[in-house]
């Protein structure tokens, strides 16, 4: 879809109860109207507003590696700001300490999500666009965009190798609480099911171009805020149950397997999780990689660790020979 000039769903200028003025406050979050350019909503506008409604939360830099092809590109922040001033998008800050620093997070604003909904009116689609969105502590964003970081990785791969990612799913939307018979108490045990993410990547088969293959995962963000007990105790179990339980089969039917991808902050971290996931009896649905290595061009490559096998392995090569 090329950049055209489309007409706005709604005004593209107003004032916002949010503005924010006064002596000291950052000209980034100033919504006064007296400084907003004019604006006419491009296509690629609202692609921006579709992809802040699926992703929730993003950086300028995500916003950027999803719609422009150059990596700096002085058309995305002026795009980033004129949606901003006009209230289309909220900024929310990251104040220092945390890993990405004092950098603005960009959601879709309520005036944003009209206007999206407007645009949807005819397909029906919900958005998934609430206040309490902005109302989230500074290590929840971290998380969430640690996890964009990964889908926006496959997302791009996919585009470019002509790939499909078929399904991204977040926490929310995959977590499940069921129950298990307790073997020798012979009551019943409510049990929970909380992966970070879902997603399902397809591609061609090389040797049968009508065929597919791919694979099927959980996400795991593991921040090494924990100690590796936990995984022991609580991860590898939560799994295992899920797996016998045969929930998985229900809720994601007609798939009969998956595999936990497992992202975390250092090689040493990987190598520690996967000796303890090595003495599991699911250890073979594990691989592991650190946050660093995630991205569209290397994601793909052999850049995963598995439990109990040598090297470095790569995912769709993996799945050709399962």
């Amino acid at each position: 879809m090329s950049e055209n000039n489309v007409n706005p769903t709604a005004p593209s200028t107003s004032t916002s109860p949010n503005d924010q003025k006064g002596k000291g406050k950052s000209k980034w979050y100033d919504r006064s109207v007296a400084r907003a350019p004019d604006m006419v909503m491009t296509a690629r506008d609202i692609r921006i507003l579709e992809s802040l409604d699926a992703y929730r939360y993003l950086t300028a830099g995500q916003i950027q590696s999803l719609h422009w092809d150059t990596q700096i590109s002085v058309s995305c922040r002026v795009r980033l700001r004129k949606l901003f001033v006009h209230g289309y998008v909220d900024r929310i800050p990251l104040q220092d300490g945390f890993q990405r620093g004092s950098v603005p997070v960009y959601v879709l604003s309520q005036k944003g999500a009209v206007a999206l909904a407007e645009i949807r009116s005819a397909s029906g689609k919900e958005l998934d666009w609430s206040r309490k969105h902005k109302d989230v502590k500074p290590l929840f964003i971290q998380h969430w965009l640690a996890l964009n970081d990964v889908r926006i990785a496959f997302t791009r791969a996919a585009k470019r190798e002509g790939h499909e990612l078929r399904d991204w799913r977040y926490e929310s939307e995959v977590w499940d609480e069921y129950e298990v018979l307790d073997g020798q108490k012979g009551a019943k045990t409510r049990k929970q099911f909380r992966p970070d993410a879902w997603l399902v990547y397809t591609a061609p088969s090389p040797d049968h171009p009508t065929r597919r293959i791919g694979f099927a995962a959980f996400i795991e963000l593991d921040r090494a805020t924990e100690s590796g007990t936990r995984w022991r105790t609580e991860v590898v179990p939560r799994y295992q149950t899920y797996l016998a339980s045969g929930r998985f089969a229900q809720q994601f039917k007609p798939l009969e397997r998956f595999w936990v991808l497992v992202v975390t902050t250092s090689w040493a971290r990987a190598r520690h999780l996967a000796e303890i996931v090595s003495a599991s009896d699911i250890a073979h649905v594990f691989w592991l990689t650190v946050q660093k290595e995630v991205t569209s061009e290397t994601i793909l490559n052999p850049i995963w660790i598995r439990p109990g096998i040598e090297g470095q392995q790569a995912l769709l090569v993996r799945s050709q020979k399962d």
